[in-house]
């Protein structure tokens, strides 16, 4: 014997205990299986029974019941029946402060689209230990207030609404919740079901309480900071005002000296490429003064070398005319002024000395009559420059014929820097008397020992001492 419905993929067995007979009558129960059914609307049901499963007293066998031989239509028309409740109803468990409570129904279940609300209400119990409702909530059937889980259980949320040790019930309205084929549930009274919420929150409670200390801590401790403020900034106020005038004139005398500091242009750089446009030019110029260096002492070693051969031939030709003399005496062989002449070529020559008369017809006298030193005109200038005026330019009675008016300084072993004034010295041969002592004054003020401690110094003063005798000579 088996028990079939629409929707049912195997047909479920029925045991025998669960029929039994009665004269003539078969009666199966069912209850236990249609209880597990979900009923969202009407269905058809029924029995099939094998051959031979049940006989009559003489022990004749029926025929049996085909499956869909019989049927029936199986409707739900009983409500949700609440079974169960968490936490457990009388307050023997305690509700979380942020905790929920769950209602177990007997089917599948569903909110109410209607929207209605549970009422949470807090007991307390007075001195003749009658408990009455104080103070209640309004909780909504809907999310986040409540949801169905599993089905068939109604949760409701009570974060927010419970205080700490005391006393709650919680009533439902009918039709609250409503089962698959629509039937609504029963009310659930207040007072029916009391839970009491849970003690462990008095901590926290205790916790607002000294939390509400320390907010009150903190605002103390601003106030007496901005009156600090206050205070300070007050006092740096009367201060300002008491010296408004000093800190003005301060204020003008710093700020006239910085616009004067701002008016001083900055120092301009040289670029990267300037700079090395410099040392070019530098190198450049530094090569060139070597090279003309170079070229001036070349010419001067060429024109020593002219002088010293020119000495040579005047030396020769000195010592030929020496020796003819005896023979020139007799022929009356006189000076214009009726003395001997014994000058130089320099002198005879240069303006105011004793020239060749009119009366040797074809005489002149050859530069290399002249002794050693002269060496170039200028020196012949020199020669010639320490003649009185009107008086002969020769040398002296006591010297000998062909030496030099003005004897010259040997500096073939001096050092480079004697050399250098050398030449500058010679190079000032043609520049006025006045020019050549401020020269040789500076000179001798550059190059004094107590001035300059170089030590080239002293001989190249000691040279420039010396060269007064040529150089200060009257042109």
């Amino acid at each position: 014997m088996s028990f079939w419905c629409d929707g049912m993929a195997l047909d479920e067995d029925v045991s025998r205990s669960r029929a039994g007979v009665s004269s003539s009558a078969l009666t199966v129960d069912m209850t236990w299986l249609l209880s597990t059914l979900t009923r969202s609307g009407p269905r058809n049901c029924g029995l099939a029974i094998s051959s031979g499963t049940i006989c009559d007293l003489k022990g004749a066998g029926f025929p049996g019941l085909a499956k869909g031989a019989y049927s029936f239509r199986l409707t739900d028309a009983e409500p949700p029946q609440l079974i169960d409740f968490d936490p457990s109803n009388g307050g023997a468990a305690s509700v979380p402060m942020d905790g929920h409570a769950n209602l177990l129904y007997s089917e599948p279940i569903v909110l109410n689209p209607a929207g209605l609300s549970a009422t949470l209400s807090r007991l307390e119990m007075d001195s003749s230990g009658t408990t009455s409702i104080v103070q209640s909530y309004q909780i909504p059937l809907k999310s986040p207030g409540a949801e169905i889980i599993s089905s068939s259980v109604l949760r409701i949320y009570l974060s927010g609404k419970l205080r700490s040790g005391l006393q709650y019930t919680l009533a439902l309205p009918a039709g609250a919740v409503v089962d698959l084929a629509g039937n609504s549930c029963r009310e659930l009274p207040a007072n029916v079901y009391s839970f009491r919420a849970a003690t462990a929150a008095l901590r926290i409670e205790e916790g607002y309480s000294d939390s509400g200390t320390s907010v009150g801590l903190v605002i103390l401790a601003v106030c007496l900071t901005v009156a600090f403020v206050l205070g300070v900034t007050l006092g740096f106020w009367r201060l300002y005002k008491a010296n408004a005038t000093r800190i003005a004139a301060y204020l003008k005398h710093e700020g006239d000296g910085v616009r004067q500091m701002r008016q001083i242009p900055p120092p301009v750089m040289a670029s990267a490429a300037e700079k090395s446009n410099v040392y070019s030019s530098m190198s450049s110029a530094s090569g060139r003064a070597s090279d003309a260096a170079k070229a001036t002492a070349a010419a001067e070693s060429a024109y020593r070398s002219a002088t010293a051969a020119a000495e040579r031939i005047a030396a020769a030709t000195a010592a030929a005319a020496a020796a003819e003399k005896p023979s020139a005496t007799g022929s009356g062989a006189k000076s214009t002024n009726g003395s001997a002449s014994h000058g130089t070529w320099a002198q005879r020559t240069m303006p105011g000395g004793p020239r060749p008369t009119s009366s040797a017809p074809g005489s002149r006298v050859h530069p290399s009559s002249e002794g050693p030193g002269r060496d170039s005109s200028k020196e012949k200038r020199r020669s010639s420059g320490g003649a009185a005026p009107g008086g002969n330019a020769g040398p002296s009675s006591g010297s000998a014929p062909g030496q030099s008016a003005t004897p010259q300084e040997d500096t073939s072993g001096a050092t480079p820097e004697v050399k250098v004034v050398e030449k500058q010295l010679r190079a000032l041969m043609d520049k006025p008397l006045a020019e050549r002592k401020k020269a040789i004054k500076d000179l001798l003020v550059e190059f004094h020992p107590d001035k300059n401690s170089a030590a080239h110094a002293k001989e190249v003063f000691q040279y420039v001492n010396n060269a007064r005798a040529w150089f200060l000579v009257e042109i």
